[in-house]
């Protein structure tokens, strides 16, 4: 009877960790930058940032060698961000989103073919 036991408990856990790998992979992680925008309308983007585009792109490249191909401000979950899209010596792009109030890198993922 207690091998039955353990079985059972081990079959709840290992349940409980496929379920939760299913709730996990449908999660995309929001990122949290420094000015919030949501009820900005995209007229006024330009000046509430904290930096320039410039700087923004200086940043991002501090990050990732390779050529820029775009540089855009946006909304981002809410928040005001640079993308910045930079094409690596494998011709591969990286999108960074760059925060438009500090020059923090919120987020870094190569793009997808």
């Amino acid at each position: 009877m207690v091998i039955g036991k353990k079985n059972a408990r081990l079959g709840t856990l290992m349940l409980i960790f496929i379920i939760s790998l299913f709730v996990l992979a449908g999660c995309e992680s929001k990122i949290k930058g420094s000015i919030p925008v949501s009820d900005k309308k995209t007229a006024d983007f330009p000046d509430m940032a904290k930096i320039s585009m410039s700087d923004a792109l200086n940043k991002a490249q501090a990050k990732v060698t390779g050529k820029p191909v775009q540089v855009e401000m946006e909304n981002e979950d809410g928040y005001l961000i640079y993308e910045v899209e930079i094409v690596r010596p494998d011709k591969s792009v990286m999108e960074l989103d760059v925060d438009a109030g500090n020059g923090a890198i919120l987020k870094m993922e190569k793009e997808k073919d």
